[in-house]
């Protein structure tokens, strides 16, 4: 873990780990709406079951969501993968861990190879995912 983020409950994770945790449960929240009636709606049935990686495509997803007549806080809430813990808030830097692992990797890097998870792939390692 190079870069580790705090849920509100105070578990730490990698970016990209969490990043895929909310993303799976966004994923299965949203499948509800993906398979109701489109006949009426403004939008498509994928629409409604894009995972948002920018603000643009959160855009999007928000208003697919309120033709369902779903309030945002109902969808983006996240559990604690340790705890499930649930929060709406994105996750905190957690400058402090950083610090000690970064340390620790440099003294275990003479005894041994230490490799370390890469970052997500989008803009911010949460974005899209909470609300702006």
């Amino acid at each position: 873990m190079e870069v580790p983020y705090m849920i509100e409950c105070g578990h730490a994770f990698c970016s990209g780990c969490l990043r895929t945790w909310f993303e799976t449960s966004l994923s299965q929240k949203l499948k509800d709406y993906s398979d109701s009636d489109h006949q009426h709606m403004n939008h498509r049935d994928t629409e409604c079951n894009i995972i948002p990686k920018s603000f643009l495509e959160y855009l999007h997803l928000i208003q697919a969501l309120d033709e369902h007549n779903v309030h945002p806080r109902r969808v983006f809430r996240y559990s604690c993968p340790t705890c499930r813990y649930v929060t709406g808030q994105e996750p905190a830097l957690g400058y402090a861990l950083r610090d000690i692992l970064k340390g620790a990797r440099k003294i275990l890097s003479d005894r041994l190879k230490v490799e370390v998870a890469k970052s997500s792939s989008v803009e911010g390692p949460f974005e899209g995912l909470f609300r702006y």
